[in-house]
């Protein structure tokens, strides 16, 4: 998973009989947590020591280690409060469906268990998962789109397992519209959309109903984050365009662990995450796709979210990916991977697309299917998805 042969395993801890690793291999035993009654060593630590290293999703190509400081750690968790409103630090019961893994998990580990509070971890399957909720009383949940959706599944038959919530948050991919009003409504009234990176940090929030999430709109950009958004000589766009985004922040990682002497998306203090967008005068962030997902379908240049959004406002269609292919004659044209809900029709589906859309965006081959190819954050898997798309 390393981006970078400089990157090693130095050890493994682990709870199984694993050997298999090319270092040395430690077992954890469950009396390490019964301590030998003496008071712990005092260690004097640089608050840039580093402490954490966390791999990017690895939508755009192999992983890229992210290496946290402990200043970046505390820097990223002293926004919680605020970023995720007056309720959440009130709240000593928390889910995180995100796994340690990822950026928002371990830091959200990390802010619970600091607080005294309680950090929750998913179960193996969603129902059990939802169970938990409620035997332990879950006051905050913090999942991807596409776990919410299984969860608003759920709620449908089983919504009093989701009484204890009080507030959501949804990160990791864009929220739609209707799963924002379908959770709002089965799941908890209170819900909070989060924008941001591994390399940035939480970057913009609010409460999805102060938000236009059917143009993109994810949050206000929070204080002591600057965001500009720039042409591709890194000058000030045209409001009515928009353009790169770039977030300016004294905690932004500066680089890759391990990665060679190219800047990539770094630029001094300022982190380029990839994403096209807009930002009001009120401070709201809008996106509207990731430079890598830009399409040229038929003259027309968008970008795969904007085509799965239009996707999701058909009939009978829960979830929508965008698959990109080349015809006979090297045009790209749109293969449309849909899981669909109850009375699903294709000739409903196409009549709509003929009825609301574009030309070029009709799809020239419909897949379905019960479940998209996700990473662990909830975002769509590009790459399996245009996989899937090619001709067998």
């Amino acid at each position: 998973m390393c981006s970078s042969d400089l990157l090693s395993l130095a050890a493994v801890f682990t709870d199984g009989q694993d050997n298999t690793f090319n270092c040395p291999v430690n077992q954890v035993r469950l009396d390490w947590l019964q301590g030998n009654g003496m008071a712990p060593a005092r260690v004097q630590r640089s608050p840039d020591a580093l402490c954490r290293v966390l791999f990017t999703s690895g939508s755009t190509g192999k992983p890229k280690a992210v290496a946290y400081t402990d200043r970046m750690v505390a820097d990223r968790i002293s926004r919680f409060d605020y970023a995720f409103g007056s309720e959440f630090p009130q709240h000593a019961r928390t889910m995180c469906c995100m796994g340690l893994a990822s950026a928002l998990g371990y830091l959200l580990c990390v802010y619970l268990l600091a607080k005294g509070g309680m950090f929750c971890i998913p179960d193996s399957s969603i129902e059990q998962t939802a169970r938990k909720i409620s035997i332990y009383q879950i006051q905050n949940l913090l999942a991807s789109p596409q776990t919410m959706a299984e969860f608003w599944a759920m709620a449908e038959t089983e919504g009093t397992l989701f009484r204890p919530l009080e507030l959501v948050l949804i990160a990791g991919s864009l929220l739609s519209p209707a799963l924002a009003e379908s959770v709002r409504t089965n799941v908890c009234n209170r819900v909070v959309n989060v924008y941001g990176s591994t390399e940035a940090g939480v970057v913009a929030t609010a409460p999805v109903e102060l938000l236009d999430l059917e143009n993109g709109e994810v949050g206000f950009v929070l204080p002591n984050m600057q965001v500009d958004i720039v042409d591709s000589k890194n000058a000030a766009a045209t409001p009515l365009q928009g353009g790169r985004i770039r977030i300016t922040s004294p905690g932004n990682v500066r680089g890759y662990l391990g990665a060679s002497e190219d800047p990539g998306p770094f630029e001094g203090a300022s982190f380029f995450p990839g994403d096209h967008g807009f930002l009001s005068r009120e401070g709201i962030l809008s996106i509207f796709g990731r430079e890598n997902n830009i399409v040229n379908i038929g003259g027309i240049k968008t970008t795969h979210e904007l085509i799965e959004a239009r996707y999701l406002d058909a009939p009978a269609v829960r979830e929508a990916a965008a698959g990109i292919v080349l015809d006979a004659l090297g045009i790209e044209r749109i293969v449309a991977h849909i899981v669909p809900a109850d009375n699903w029709s294709e000739e409903a589906f196409r009549a709509y697309c003929q009825r609301a859309l574009a030309r070029e965006y009709w799809p020239i081959r419909i897949v379905l299917t019960q479940r998209l190819p996700r990473l662990p954050t909830g975002k769509i898997d590009r790459r399996q998805v245009t996989s899937l798309s090619l001709p067998s």
